[in-house]
């Protein structure tokens, strides 16, 4: 019953794969309806035009210098999980981190972060039902913070022994009008939060791949 219902919703879609607008790129191509090409271009013009976040995603130090920025960039690391110094289990990570960029004349790593809510922004980041709380934003924040961490100290020599530190920021969008865009600076309190809840999701991972569904689990 709800298949000619997904037809006629998607018609639009569907006709606008047969218009000639494709254009020669190696990236994969996306075909958005008018509504949704409006809704991306207005995101795009806001945080365009927010001078924080473009400070933040193209910085520059105080020659007018641009400090070194990437965008997209995939990293991988095994965790390894053992349990009472006898099992252990190796979990492999992938993750991509939309912007960071890494500034050797203050010592610091910055880590950034892209999303859209579809709320107003301004209560992105309230500690109840926020977009941040409910999506568990804090542990995504904390496992990209401590893999790029780990791969600056293997590529850079970041340490903190040496005076270096890291920001981890949220730079948001509403995807309603007017698409207001905000950053956000992530605390280290929720940082923790984040480390907690990822140790144990990884532990629990582990233990049912060494023992299964129904094995004994003490985390102690």
């Amino acid at each position: 019953k709800k298949i000619p219902f997904v037809i006629e919703k998607g018609l639009e879609y569907y006709k606008k794969l047969h218009e000639p607008r494709w254009v020669c790129s190696e990236k994969e191509q996306i075909m958005l309806c008018d509504k949704d090409w409006d809704i991306v271009n207005a995101c795009l013009e806001s945080c365009y035009s927010n001078k924080q976040i473009m400070n933040y995603l193209h910085p520059i130090d105080i020659w007018g210098d641009h400090i070194e920025s990437y965008c997209e960039d995939a990293l991988f690391k095994d965790f390894l999980v053992v349990y009472k110094g006898k099992k252990c289990e190796t979990l492999p990570f992938k993750l991509k981190i939309d912007n960071w960029t890494i500034d050797p004349e203050n010592k610091i790593v910055t880590l950034n972060d892209l999303k859209t809510t579809g709320k107003a922004v301004e209560k992105f980041m309230h500690p109840e039902w926020g977009s941040f709380a409910h999506y568990h934003y804090f542990r995504q924040m904390y496992v990209y913070g401590l893999v790029l961490w780990y791969y600056c100290q293997q590529k850079y020599g970041v340490s903190k022994q040496a005076g270096w530190k890291m920001d981890f920021n949220i730079l948001a969008v509403q995807t309603l009008p007017d698409y207001t865009s905000q950053r956000f600076n992530i605390s280290r309190d929720w940082l923790k939060k984040g480390q907690i809840e990822f140790e144990m999701l990884m532990k629990r991972v582990a233990a049912y791949r060494m023992f299964g569904e129904k094995g004994p689990i003490d985390f102690a």
